[in-house]
């Protein structure tokens, strides 16, 4: 759901979000891989694209744009690691195109320290594309980083897995397609600790976290009228793929 100036209506508010929670809890728990790129070892870094769904559609509230906030689902941190809905707010976030990633940034940085050759090579075969060791993208791409300020609306310190985001293209039916990385490369909230943690930040009650994240797009796409940024990944629907995506309209907003 999303905040609009007024209460959403009430079938997306109800919208079940079983993908997202359960992608969650495993990951706070330690005991599967990251639902969306995980860090452990080069081969579950690069496991077979988790929104590779038959169809993937937008909420019937579409796209949102600036100003506009969506609402995603955190986890209560401590207690019984229960999920809960609409805990983190999540605001139109600003994108800058870079010819190299952030200053103080290297490759030995890139998914906390687990992007290694091996990775660099599964990535290439599986996406066409792959930073070079220092760091270099082959002609026709671009880093972008996108920084995004997460608020807990909640009454208590919530967990938020922060490499569900990604790139989308939408078509006029609402349809969407990946484009560019499943995940993003490297945040700047790690603080080090257990590495299968390494998307999740947590967010104290009433607090706000700005984050910045690193990821590598096609030149063509970034002046595409039909990209987006998908924040909330909806909700698994059988063999019909994922509904009730949420994301934001940024054609035309990258800067640089």
């Amino acid at each position: 759901m999303a905040t609009r100036g007024h209460p959403p209506s009430e079938d997306v508010g109800d919208m079940p979000r079983t993908f997202f929670r359960k992608a969650a809890i495993a990951l706070v728990l330690g005991i599967a891989s990251f639902a969306l790129g995980a860090c452990t070892s080069p081969s579950s870094q690069d496991s077979e694209e988790p929104f590779a769904p038959k169809a993937s559609t937008l909420n019937n509230a579409g796209l949102y744009g600036p100003g506009e906030t969506i609402e995603v689902g955190g986890i209560i941190a401590g207690g019984k690691d229960q999920p809960k809905g609409g805990e983190v707010s999540v605001g139109y976030p600003s994108i800058m195109r870079m010819t190299s990633p952030p200053e103080g940034v290297s490759v030995s940085d890139f998914k906390g320290g687990a992007f290694d050759e091996s990775s660099s090579e599964a990535m290439k075969e599986q996406l066409g594309f792959a930073p070079g060791p220092e760091g270099s993208l082959p002609l026709g791409y671009s880093y972008v980083v996108v920084e995004l300020a997460m608020s807990n609306t909640g009454s208590e310190t919530v967990s938020y897995d922060v490499s569900q985001g990604r790139f989308i293209e939408v078509d006029e039916a609402g349809a969407v397609s990946s484009i560019g990385m499943n995940d993003p490369l490297w945040h700047d909230a790690w603080e080090g600790g257990n590495l299968k943690l390494y998307w999740i930040v947590d967010i104290e009650a009433g607090a706000t976290l700005e984050i910045k994240l690193l990821y590598v797009l096609p030149d063509d796409a970034i002046n595409d009228k039909r990209l987006a940024y998908l924040v909330d990944p909806g909700s698994a629907n059988g063999e019909e793929g994922f509904v009730g995506l949420e994301a934001f309209d940024v054609a035309g907003q990258i800067r640089g």
